[in-house]
């Protein structure tokens, strides 16, 4: 799955440049409702390289 690799990926980068990471959380993970995802795209400015909700 892409985001696996992306998350793959930027633990990779984030460990040479001496950081920690956690466990990868997004809306529709756990306890987080899926509801919220408009609100988080939102915040990222995704509409701004065509990311939208469905």
């Amino acid at each position: 799955m892409a985001a696996d690799q992306m998350n793959k990926a930027i633990n990779q980068q984030a460990s040479k440049l001496g950081f920690n990471t956690l466990s990868r959380f997004s809306p529709g993970y756990g306890d987080w409702n899926i509801t919220e995802q408009p609100a988080v795209l939102t915040l990222a400015y995704g509409q701004t390289i065509g990311i939208q909700v469905t």
